[in-house]
């Protein structure tokens, strides 16, 4: 019988080897060598690469409408740096690389015969905080026993949904602590995430990864979930902004929980993003195409 640290460990080796060979470092260093991921990450990538995650998602999709970027140039810039961040501080909990460049691909062939945009945010990848189901993809919320259990089309959140149906790509998925209550994130599968301004400190918790991931620019964009301080609290330890809204108010249909269905305490879903003017529009966009559709019946299911 396979023990849980071997299967832990069989996980933490597979999240690694989703990294191109030639995107690993030779040496990673230390805390104290270097506390601030943000001055290695800028110092070590190219600069087109850091003009890119300086910029913000909208201006990014500004770049793409005057054909003065594409959405697979932009998605490569992004993991990246997602790459060498998680290497400084143990942030993601899925990579999955090709799957972006993919649906960067389809995007940049729709415009390049439409000359349109898909929607508001064609082409800007996404990183979503662990409990988001995506098909193909583990949502193990930091427990062993969730492990190598992929999610089905038909469990795909519906906030994913919505947000490719805007435009977004994404490439990797956050850590979070087991269970998700805590406002450290630590868990048997992955251990510890660090803050991505000081290593040498927490990230934060329970959207621990997803704070490490944005403030590290990993993603402008990054969604977590938060009860009493899930997003918050990891957004105030990387000085990024975070928003959690009243409950229902974006969907949480079908996203991974510990406690699902409880109604006393209701976990909402929220935007966590370097500039504020993103976070306003990605929450907008979410609501005017929630309320446009049919997903308002069922956008609160757990």
């Amino acid at each position: 019988m396979t023990s849980w640290q071997e299967i832990a460990k069989a996980k933490r080796e597979s999240v690694l080897n989703s990294i191109p060979k030639e995107w690993i470092l030779d040496t990673i260093p230390t805390p104290e060598e270097c506390p601030n991921a943000n001055i290695f990450l800028d110092g070590y990538l190219p600069d087109k690469e850091n003009s890119i995650t300086h910029s913000t998602a909208l201006g990014l999709v500004n770049k793409i409408l005057n054909k003065e970027l594409t959405s697979y140039e932009i998605t490569k810039a992004f993991c990246h740096r997602t790459a060498i961040l998680h290497q400084l501080t143990n942030c993601c909990s899925e990579i999955f690389f090709e799957r972006g460049y993919k649906k960067a691909k389809q995007l940049d062939e729709y415009f390049a015969k439409t000359g349109k945009l898909v929607g508001k945010f064609h082409g800007i990848p996404i990183s979503l905080k662990d409990q988001f189901n995506l098909e193909g993809i583990d949502s193990a919320i930091g427990y062993v026993s969730l492990l190598n259990k992929p999610k089905k089309l038909e469990d795909t959140s519906k906030l994913a949904i919505i947000l490719e149906n805007a435009g977004c790509v994404f490439f990797c998925k956050s850590t979070t602590p087991m269970a998700m209550m805590a406002d450290v994130t630590n868990s048997n599968i992955y251990g510890e995430t660090v803050n991505s301004l000081n290593r040498k400190l927490s990230c934060g918790g329970s959207s621990g990864g997803e704070g490490a991931m944005v403030g590290g620019r990993g993603a402008l964009i990054g969604f977590g979930t938060d009860i009493g301080g899930s997003i918050r609290t990891p957004s105030a330890f990387q000085g990024i902004y975070g928003l959690r809204g009243s409950s229902n108010r974006l969907p949480y249909c079908k996203i991974s929980n510990s406690f699902e269905f409880q109604p006393v305490l209701s976990s909402v879903v929220g935007p966590m993003c370097q500039d504020l003017n993103d976070l306003k529009e990605i929450t907008k966009l979410i609501i005017c195409l929630l309320y446009t559709s049919d997903a308002a019946d069922d956008m609160q299911c757990v």
